[in-house]
């Protein structure tokens, strides 16, 4: 399966280091995570949503990951997911984190909270399947400067 990230040219790697900077929807600070989506759109939908600035040293990343390692949180959690706005971090970060600690694989895929038809997928660099996944290609991607009007 391919998933996609947009990502500021420095950060663009599979080493999960942005998540020990800040917290996400899904984890703690301190904790390595990849963000990625199931489609390059989303994957652009997602950055936007989090800058204000329209950055000019973006990359598209294209990723491989094995599907059959691939759970989703309604697998983990026995069933829907509680919530799904923004701000509902209080439901999301403990059941990401749970997901992390436990090892089960190190692929989870979650509703977008952008397009809640659409999943994000994570991936833990720090398990042991990791070595599965596969950054293909590191394209430049410039975001159309009428996405930033204000």
């Amino acid at each position: 399966m391919r998933v996609w990230r947009i990502a500021r040219r420095p950060y663009a790697d599979l080493s999960g280091k942005g998540g020990m900077f800040g917290s996400g929807r899904w984890h703690n600070q301190g904790v390595k995570l990849i963000y990625t989506a199931a489609s390059a759109a989303l994957a652009s939908i997602e950055y936007v949503v989090n800058t204000t600035q329209r950055p000019l040293d973006t990359v598209l990343m294209e990723i491989t990951i094995p599907e059959e390692k691939l759970i989703t949180i309604e697998e983990v959690i026995g069933g829907p997911l509680p919530g799904n706005r923004d701000g509902d971090h209080q439901n999301t970060r403990p059941l990401g984190m749970a997901w992390l600690e436990s090892g089960r694989c190190a692929m989870l895929s979650v509703p977008s909270i952008v397009i809640p038809t659409e999943r994000n997928i994570l991936l833990n660099p720090d398990h042991p399947d990791f070595y599965k996944v596969t950054l293909i290609d590191v394209k430049p991607f410039f975001f159309d400067p009428r996405i930033y009007k204000q």
